[in-house]
């Protein structure tokens, strides 16, 4: 017997309440008979019963790494309602298939609301990156990289146009310096939030200049997303400056500064975190910088971190004599 039964089919189209966690996990790969099932059902759910059975979907493959809702994502890219082709794109991120990058792009380009453009904007920034390491046809990255250019500049919703800057960060192409350099120029708050978020996503080192000023600034968001940037590009330089950030007033900069010091590594960076976890203020930024050390692992080495413990309970004794 199907998994989808009638009685799950029928609470998808005429039920009002959200399903529970073990009804969702039923629409996890679907079989082709499963799927047509769905989809006929589909077109009879409201348009905020789809919506939600998507918003409940999203959190849910986030948690259960065995479950997978790509089936129903991708029918729900062709929703006539734009908020659910939007939410069906959020939910496709893990997915690397070029046939999505090719739905993304047809959507980046032609969809006439600018909620899936900005979506699809955004989402094609990891298809980017994956091109970038070739594994994804050459072909198909130019014409990725060629519609977010193009929209950078020519799209008439400008949050659709940083999200292009900001996922053209992850391109080698010489044109997308270019076009992150003219976001950070345009000195508002949000056009430079994306151009940190593009230069940090770049890995490249000379765009250091830009972002550690942006450290400073009074802007809780650009403190955020420089402090991030620091960690992506491992800027050692910013060390002392995202100590500081740790006692930060905006919560995004101290959890930004507590990622990048992980990622950056040292023995400066390892003793504020192992401060930070010792503290009891906030268990969960101590959780987050419990796995920033676990990530200095990979950076620094087991070793060298055991050492910088060692270091530490020395200062100790010293502050007892």
């Amino acid at each position: 017997m199907s998994p989808l039964s009638h009685r799950l089919l029928t609470a998808l189209s005429q039920g009002a309440e959200p399903l529970s966690a073990d009804q969702l996990a039923l629409l996890s790969d679907l079989s082709r008979e499963d799927r047509r099932a769905f989809l006929a059902v589909w077109p009879e759910m409201p348009r905020d019963r789809r919506l939600l059975l998507l918003e409940q979907l999203g959190p849910l493959a986030d948690e259960r790494f065995e479950l997978n809702f790509d089936a129903v994502d991708l029918a729900a890219l062709a929703d006539p309602d734009p908020a659910v082709r939007s939410a069906a794109i959020r939910n496709l991120w893990e997915n690397e298939d070029p046939a999505l990058a090719r739905k993304l792009l047809r959507i980046l380009t032609s969809d006439p609301e600018p909620e899936p453009v900005r979506a699809a904007a955004a989402a094609l920034g990891h298809f980017v990156l994956i091109g970038e390491l070739a594994r994804l046809e050459a072909a198909l990255l130019d014409r990725i990289v060629a519609g977010l250019l193009s929209l950078s500049s020519s799209s008439p919703d400008e949050t659709t146009r940083r999200k292009c800057v900001e996922s053209i960060g992850y391109s080698s192409q010489p044109e997308a310096a270019l076009v992150i350099q003219r976001a950070f120029d345009a000195g508002t708050d949000e056009w430079r939030a994306s151009a940190l978020i593009a230069m940090g996503r770049s890995a490249n080192p000379e765009w250091a200049e830009h972002i550690l000023p942006m450290l400073r600034s009074p802007a809780p968001v650009l403190r955020k997303e420089a402090a991030r940037a620091c960690g992506e590009v491992e800027l050692k330089a910013a060390t002392a400056e995202l100590i500081d950030l740790l006692e930060d007033s905006d919560s995004g900069a101290r959890r930004a500064a507590i990622w990048s010091l992980g990622q950056i590594g040292g023995k400066a960076a390892y003793q504020a975190l192992q401060q930070l976890v010792r503290r009891e203020d906030d268990p969960d930024e101590a959780q987050l910088a419990e796995h920033a050390i676990e990530n200095l692992a990979f950076v620094d080495g087991a070793g060298q971190l055991l050492l910088y413990g060692h270091d530490d309970e020395l200062d100790d004794e010293d502050d007892e004599e």
